[in-house]
C-alpha cells in the first residue's frame, strides 16, 4: 500500500500514549481517521490537533473490552468511514507488579485489552479486506513480548501473543494484497508509563522516541512488513540470546540492571 491518501484508518487507545502520535503520522499521510477511546473529550483534544492535515477525523468513544461495544466497532467504523483499510490495533493494559499478588480482573484485563479485542475487532473487518483484496492490520506490541522481563508477567504474556497470532495471521493471508504487521517498541521516551514515571532507560540500553513507533506504523503499511522493531539499540541480538539460552540471556539482563529497573517501576505503578 505505496499510497496511503485517502485510505480510511481506525485507531484503538486514540487518546493518550503512543495513540496521538500514530493518529498524527497518519494524517501526515492523507489517511481519514476514525480514533476510538474511552474518553470523547481526550479524543477531542488529539482531534483539535489534527485540523491542519486536511482529512476527515471521526471519533468514537468506546471500551473495546466490553463484549456489546465491541461488538459495535466495526458497524460504527463502516457508518463513519465507509470502507476500512488500515486497522491499528493500539490500545493496551499494562499493569506492573509481582504476578503472585496481580488481581485477577487486571490480568483478565490485560488479555482482554492486548489480545482478545484486537482479535475479534479484526476478526469483523477482515472479510471485507480479504473480499476488495487491500488493506493492513498494524498491532502495536512490545519488545516486552519479545524478551518477557519479571513484574510485567501478565503484559508480556499478552504482547507475545499478539506478536505470535499477528505473524501467524499474516502467513495465513499470504497471496493476498492485505497484510499484518507487529510493531514492537522498546523503552519510549517523552511519553507513556516510563516518562510518566521519570524513569529512564535502564543501564546501557537507550529510549527510543513515540515518533520513531508512529513512523514504524507507517512504513510496516506502506512496505507490508510482517514486523518491525522499534530501538535505539539492536534487540536482536538480545531476542537470539534468549532463545538460545533463557538462564544466560536472564543473567545479563540482572547484571545490565533491567530486573532492578523492573522492579522499581513496579514499585512506582504501584505508588501511582
Amino acid at each position: 500500500m505505496d499510497n496511503l491518501h485517502a485510505k480510511n484508518a481506525v485507531l484503538t487507545g486514540a487518546s493518550r500514549g503512543l495513540g496521538p502520535y500514530i493518529a498524527k503520522a497518519l494524517a501526515r499521510e492523507g489517511v481519514n481517521l476514525l480514533l476510538l477511546a474511552r474518553s470523547l473529550d481526550k479524543l477531542q483534544e488529539v482531534a483539535s490537533e489534527l485540523g491542519g492535515y486536511g482529512v476527515n477525523i471521526d471519533l468514537a468513544a468506546a471500551d473495546i473490552t466490553d463484549p456489546d461495544e465491541r461488538r459495535n466497532i466495526p458497524k460504527r467504523a463502516r457508518n463513519m468511514l465507509g470502507r476500512v483499510d488500515i486497522i491499528v490495533n493500539n490500545a493496551a493494559f499494562k499493569e506492573m507488579g509481582s504476578f503472585a499478588k496481580q488481581d485477577a480482573d487486571n490480568i483478565a484485563r490485560t488479555l482482554d485489552t492486548n489480545v482478545l479485542a484486537p482479535m475479534l475487532i479484526t476478526r469483523e473487518l477482515l472479510p471485507d479486506m480479504l473480499e476488495r483484496n487491500q488493506g493492513h492490520i498494524v498491532n502495536v506490541a512490545s519488545l516486552g513480548g519479545k524478551v518477557g522481563y519479571p513484574f510485567a508477567a501478565a503484559y508480556a504474556a499478552s504482547k507475545g501473543a499478539l506478536i505470535e497470532w499477528s505473524l501467524s495471521l499474516n502467513e495465513e493471508i499470504r497471496g493476498s494484497n492485505v497484510g499484518v504487521s507487529a510493531i514492537s517498541p522498546g523503552f519510549i521516551a517523552e511519553d507513556g508509563m516510563f516518562a510518566r514515571r521519570k524513569l529512564g532507560a535502564p543501564g546501557m540500553l537507550k529510549a527510543c522516541r513515540p515518533e520513531d513507533v508512529a513512523r514504524a506504523v507507517v512504513k510496516a503499511i506502506k512496505r507490508k512488513l510482517p514486523e518491525v522493531l522499534v530501538s535505539s539499540r539492536p534487540a536482536r541480538p538480545l531476542i537470539v540470546l534468549r532463545a538460545i539460552s533463557p538462564r544466560f540471556a536472564y543473567w545479563l539482563g540482572r547484571k545490565l540492571g533491567l530486573v532492578d529497573y523492573a522492579q522499581a517501576l513496579s514499585q512506582s505503578d504501584t505508588d501511582e
